[in-house]
């Protein structure tokens, strides 16, 4: 999705998806694939670690929905 998306950089798109990921993620607890809920990672003002976590989770049990 941050690729695909034309508006002010591949950096912003990125950081807007991943706050999608987030709220999704935050309204669906059940769809948390790694160990940590969204809000338990606080140390970094931004999402990087989450969406690393799921990313890393999603890819584990082989990349389901793709």
């Amino acid at each position: 999705m941050a690729l695909d998306d034309p508006g002010p950089g591949p950096v912003a798109a990125a950081a807007e998806t991943a706050e999608q990921l987030v709220l999704l993620d935050r309204s669906r607890p059940d769809l948390v694939a790694g160990p940590h809920h969204p809000d338990a990672l606080t140390l970094a003002p931004n999402r990087r670690p989450y969406v690393r976590q799921e990313y890393a989770a999603w890819t584990a049990v082989g990349r389901p929905g793709t």
